[in-house]
């Protein structure tokens, strides 16, 4: 019981013996003085009065078909209390598993589909949320889910600026071919330009690959530079994947964000293709 609660109870329960105590002497002199219907109403409500100051000290009492358990009460509120919070952090724990499995589980076959994970996903965040668990706890629970859609659809957006890359190093392997037919000088300009090209080329290909190692709140950063970095792309082309990352970025930053989908039929329909 707090603080303020229990002075408010100690300050009523002295004003109620205060008044127990005057109407029983009140009700006595009456008796003294032979007024007995006086003195019954008085000793009568001093009786009551103490009654009332002293509940609180009962553990169980029953009459006239009150029934009072303060104490057991207060012990069964407190047990409940804790019961809810043990609650809530198996809530969260749980919460957190079970959509690190989802997102995690068959990744290569039969994988849940994006609306089930997604799902899934809103179903978990509403009930931590309905048990008042922190926010902290709700992001922590959902990041595994979060880090997957990020993933994925990084996946699918730097698909192709890896195509060009390995057009690239094919032309660039054809050169070197074509030179090693003859005898290659160590200052020739063109071998020089070829080989470094390739280990260019490489080391492009090799960040490409490492999107799952990417931080989440860095995707829209590592997109930006993949696509800075891109080889071979033609103005219009480049054009139009700026304008598609442009899109994507807004729809990634929102998920980081939220943990919720901005637009769901455009990830459904982009990551539903990506696992086809």
């Amino acid at each position: 019981m707090k603080r303020k609660d229990l002075t408010l109870l100690n300050t009523i329960n002295v004003v109620l013996l205060l008044a127990g105590v005057v109407c029983l002497l009140a009700g006595i002199i009456n008796l003294i003085q032979g007024r007995l219907d006086v003195a019954g109403t008085g000793l009568t409500a001093g009786l009551l009065f103490l009654f009332g100051a002293s509940i609180d000290r009962f553990e169980s009492l029953k009459g006239l078909g009150l029934e009072a358990k303060t104490r057991v009460l207060d012990s069964k509120i407190d047990e409940a209390e804790k019961i809810l919070t043990n609650l809530r952090n198996l809530a969260e724990i749980a919460g957190g598993t079970l959509i690190a499995l989802s997102a995690k589980a068959g990744r290569w076959s039969g994988a849940p589909t994006v609306e089930e994970n997604y799902n899934l996903a809103m179903s978990v965040k509403s009930n931590l949320r309905n048990l008042d668990c922190s926010e902290i706890s709700i992001r922590e629970s959902l990041a595994p889910w979060v880090k997957v859609n990020c993933i994925d659809v990084s996946m699918k957006l730097v698909e192709r600026l890896q195509e060009t890359a390995h057009e690239v190093m094919l032309k660039n392997n054809a050169l070197i071919a074509q030179m090693s037919a003859n005898p290659i000088q160590p200052d020739d300009l063109v071998y020089q330009g070829a080989t470094a090209k390739n280990e260019q080329v490489g080391q492009f290909q090799q960040t490409l690959r490492q999107v799952h190692l990417w931080p989440v709140e860095e995707t829209n950063e590592r997109l930006a530079a993949a696509l800075k970095g891109a080889l071979n792309l033609d103005p219009l082309e480049r054009e139009a994947l700026e304008e598609r990352f442009e899109r994507w970025y807004v729809e990634i930053s929102w998920l980081i964000e939220n943990q919720e989908l901005k637009t769901k039929d455009l990830w459904f329909r982009e990551l539903r293709r990506s696992k086809d």
